[in-house]
Order: C-alpha cells, then sequence, then structure tokens
C-alpha cells in the first residue's frame, strides 16, 4: 500500500509522521504536534522589543505628539502673514493645516495602538503599520511641499529622511512581530 503526502503528492512504500520529502504531517496527530512545537517556538521568541515598544517608545511618541499638536495649534491661532512672502502664504498655511491633520489623526492611532498592544492584541501590531504608513506620506508631502519653495536639495531630503526611517522599522516590524504572531490573540469577529 502506498501512502501519498498530502502537501507534495509524494508517494512512500511505508507509514510515517512526517514526509521525508517536504517534512508536512502525515497524519492528524503530526498535525497537532506541529502546531504545538510552533505554539512552543512562538513562545520562547523574546519579547524585548515589544516591550520596549509599549513601555518607552509608544508613550514617549504620545508625550511628543501632543507638544507637537500644541505647538501647531498654536501656530495657526498666532498665524501673522506679515511674516511670509506673499507668494509663499498659502504654501505655509497649507502645511500647517497638514500638520494638524496628520497630528490629529496619530493621536487616536497611537492611543489605540499602545492600549491593542498592551492587551497583546494583533490589531495593535496593525496599528503600528497604520502608522509608519501614515508618517511615511506625511514624510513625503513635506518634501514636494519644500519642493515647491525652491528650497534646496539638502533640505528636500532631510524631510524625506524620516519617511525612509519609518519603512525600514516597518519592515523590521513586520519579521519580528510575523515571527510572534502566535502571542497575540486573534482578531475579534
Amino acid at each position: 500500500m502506498a501512502f501519498v503526502c498530502p502537501a507534495c503528492q509524494r508517494e512512500f512504500e511505508m507509514e510515517t509522521e512526517f514526509c521525508p520529502a517536504c517534512g508536512a504531517p502525515m497524519n492528524e496527530d503530526a498535525f497537532r504536534i506541529q502546531k504545538k512545537n510552533e505554539k512552543a517556538n512562538a513562545v520562547l521568541q523574546p519579547m524585548k522589543w515589544y516591550k520596549f515598544l509599549i513601555y518607552f517608545s509608544i508613550p514617549l511618541s504620545l508625550v511628543l505628539l501632543v507638544i507637537n499638536l500644541s505647538g501647531t495649534v498654536n501656530m495657526l491661532k498666532n498665524f501673522d502673514p506679515a511674516l511670509y512672502k506673499p507668494e509663499m502664504l498659502s504654501l505655509v498655511q497649507m502645511t500647517l493645516y497638514i500638520d494638524l491633520g496628520c497630528q490629529s489623526l496619530l493621536l487616536p492611532a497611537m492611543l489605540l495602538t499602545e492600549i491593542w498592544l498592551a492587551k497583546k492584541q494583533w490589531k495593535g501590531v496593525q496599528g503600528l503599520w497604520f502608522i509608519y504608513v501614515v508618517q511615511i506620506l506625511y514624510a513625503i508631502a513635506g518634501a514636494v511641499i519644500l519642493a515647491q519653495m525652491d528650497l534646496d536639495a539638502m533640505t528636500i531630503v532631510s524631510t524625506l529622511l524620516p519617511g525612509v526611517g519609518m519603512a525600514v522599522r516597518m519592515m523590521l516590524e513586520m519579521k519580528y512581530f510575523g515571527k510572534r504572531r502566535e502571542l497575540f490573540s486573534p482578531e475579534q469577529k
């Protein structure tokens, strides 16, 4: 009697728990063993970066965001058009409103992300990725606006660098949290 691997479809003469060719489980018991091992390996994954995020990075980011938000509101409240060249006036005002919009979007997103991550809910990780995407888009928008102001290339590039940093951080955290997904509670339906 031939045994067929459900994953790679190879045939074998003798019964085995795992496929000798691809390592896939050949029966329900082997499947349970594999899942148990995956969960055990996930538990062994260190969570230092996760702890750094929930106890230091996100709370500090929230404080800095509130300070920036109050500064932007104050700048809009006390906006003096006489300080700017007339051709730049609308661009400066638009920049301030974009700042206000992004900061107003990021504040609740960061609060929810902190709460969800502290509860080890996977949507907290997705919240992190959302925050990074907003910051990447914000950096791109800032560079486009600065290019409209005919500023030097170094100023424009320096505006893009935080966005590049966020993109790299997002990719690293996708890998980090991807290896630890089993440690987070599944999405609530």
